[in-house]
């Protein structure tokens, strides 16, 4: 609990003690002044003003968070609705959908001879290096399955669990 809240937590007390308790006619002795009640209620309850008011704003302030995040579906799909809206008004790939925050869609430039050349050899070393095969080559791939070995540690031969 921080000083502030523990100073806080005590004024509504020392409030309502004041008021209901100490008679309205009783003066307290504070720093060698005679104080009368009504003097030291409105002492308290200006120190109390502060406290409602960040109270008061931390709710404010709670509720507006609930409303934000309640309006965020709706949000989310408005915007989406608007994106598509702008994509077909100024075409998928126009620049100005930049200006509103819109991805825009771009198409790969075409890759020159050389550069698909160099791509098919990378694939080539890369399948290569890992031993990789295409569908056609793995269509006449044959082979048997082995049987199982028998366990070492005697589980599984149907004499349960004794060796």
């Amino acid at each position: 609990m921080s000083k502030h809240t523990s100073l806080f937590s005590r004024l509504p007390k020392m409030i309502d003690g004041c008021t209901i308790t100490l008679p309205p006619n009783a003066s307290v002795i504070l720093a060698g002044q005679s104080t009368p009640q009504p003097v030291i209620v409105q002492a308290l309850e200006g120190f109390l003003a502060p406290e409602k008011k960040v109270q008061d704003t931390k709710l404010a302030h709670d509720q507006a968070l609930k409303d934000r995040d309640a309006q965020s579906p709706n949000l989310a799909a408005y915007l989406d609705k608007l994106a598509a809206g702008l994509k077909a008004y100024y075409g998928a790939d126009s620049p100005t959908l930049g200006k509103f925050g819109v991805p825009i869609k771009r198409v790969p430039a075409k890759l020159t001879a050389d550069q698909l050349a160099a791509k098919a050899a990378k694939a080539r070393a890369t399948r290569e290096a890992r031993g990789t095969k295409g569908k056609r080559q793995k269509k006449t791939i044959h082979g048997v399955v082995p049987a199982p070995a028998p366990p070492a540690n005697g589980v599984g031969n149907g004499s349960g669990g004794k060796p």
